[in-house]
Formats: structure tokens, C-alpha cells, sequence
């Protein structure tokens, strides 16, 4: 029978170079306890300021929305610079499906995990010969993937499971293959991780305020302390 994994590490930080073994599959762990975003977000919670700091960074990077653009020179100035453009084919196609809120939630996870996950959603056409196309994207909340970890044919991970982490029923749980750019209609769904790398972490980003968490701990128990 099925009984959650006891995740357990000599040291701390082993987590970024281990394989832990979880409902009978080897993953990469997030974090000590391979529960990183539920760390930070329980520490976000109880600090006064974390999700405030967040939203106006958050707030910074979305501006007005999402708009298109293209590459330009102004040869006059010999200056570099972004016009903007419309292109009402694109937008008919981004307004089939709820692509602002796919956004949205892709940068919040971004902000505060250095990096989000998306399922790509193809076209049926491959099936009878047609040509493929991506037809919706759809946004995974980061605490819901976890890589496989690689075997020792590949380097990088091949494979992403879906669940409800850091201990899914495994009857639940739903792997989909890793999106790869250069070849994107080979699967009719795939799972892609797209991050802002950190410093010596080899498949997964950490956010940037790692070293800060015993300090912000401290900061969120003031607080209750005062009010006892």
C-alpha cells in the first residue's frame, strides 16, 4: 500500500543535489522538506510586509498589460527601442482563450519562485497527417510540479508530475513529458518550466530571499508576541 515518503537530509542544503523517492517515483525536491513553495508562503503570510513587497514588484513588471511590439532603430539617433504595434490576427487568437489571467498568475509565481510552469495544449491535427499547433496554454500553480528526476540516459529532467505536493495520491498524480521548443507538436500535452536560473542550482530556481528566511521567520513572530 501507498504511505507518504519520510524526506530526510543529512544536511540542509543536500536537497539541491538528491533524488527523493516519493509514491514510487524519484523527483527533484523542492527544498528540505519538498515543500518549498508552502514554505514560502506560509512565511509570507505571517510576515506583515511579504506579500505587500511582492504585489509592488508584481505591480512594476505588469505596468498597463501585456502589448505587442517590434525591434526598431532610429537611425537618426542611433538608438534602439520597441513601437508599438497591433496585429488583430494574434489578438483574436490570444482573446480565444483567458490569456491575461494566464499571465498574470505565470508572473506572480515568477516574482516569487524565480520561475513558473505551463501545460502546452495541441491541436488534434498531428493525429491525421495535419499540421499541429499550439491551440491554449494553461498556467499550473508552482506547488503542483516536481520534475523526475533524470535517469542516467539523460542529463535534464524528461518527465513532470502533477499532484497535489509534497505528498499526492497517487492515483492522482498526472505526468505529462517535458515541453521541448525545438520540437513542440510531438506530444498532444506537455509541461514546460521556464525560470530565471539561480547560482548553482541545477534544475529548479530558489527565490531570491532563500537566505533571508530565518530572519523573516523572526520578523513574522514579533507581531503575536507583542499582542500576547
Amino acid at each position: 500500500g501507498w504511505s507518504p515518503s519520510s524526506i530526510s537530509f543529512s544536511r540542509p542544503e543536500s536537497w539541491q543535489t538528491r533524488k527523493i523517492r516519493v509514491a514510487g517515483v524519484n523527483i527533484v525536491p523542492m527544498g528540505a522538506n519538498n515543500d518549498l513553495p508552502g514554505d514560502v508562503q506560509r512565511l509570507l503570510d505571517n510576515f506583515y510586509g511579504g506579500e505587500g513587497i511582492m504585489g509592488k514588484i508584481q505591480g512594476l513588471q505588469w505596468g498597463e498589460g501585456p502589448r505587442f511590439f517590434e525591434e526598431a532603430i532610429d537611425s537618426e539617433n542611433n538608438r534602439f527601442y520597441r513601437k508599438w504595434i497591433l496585429d488583430d490576427v494574434i489578438q483574436a487568437d490570444l482573446e480565444s482563450w483567458d490569456y491575461r489571467d494566464y499571465m498574470l498568475r505565470c508572473l506572480v509565481d515568477l516574482v516569487h519562485m524565480q520561475g513558473f510552469w505551463v501545460k502546452f495544449i495541441r491541436n488534434r491535427g498531428p493525429r491525421i497527417g495535419e499540421g499541429g499547433r499550439i491551440i491554449r496554454l494553461e498556467h499550473i500553480p508552482y506547488r503542483k510540479c516536481r520534475f523526475e528526476y533524470p535517469d542516467d540516459r539523460h542529463d535534464l529532467p524528461q518527465n513532470v508530475y502533477v499532484g497535489d505536493w509534497p505528498f499526492p495520491d497517487p492515483d492522482r498524480l498526472a505526468k505529462y513529458p517535458v515541453f521541448n521548443p525545438a520540437d513542440p507538436f510531438r506530444h498532444p500535452v506537455s509541461v514546460g518550466y521556464f525560470n530565471i536560473y539561480s547560482f548553482c542550482r541545477d534544475f529548479i530556481s530558489t527565490p531570491r530571499f532563500l537566505g533571508a528566511f530565518p530572519w523573516l521567520e523572526l520578523a513574522g513572530t514579533i507581531a503575536p508576541l507583542l499582542a500576547a
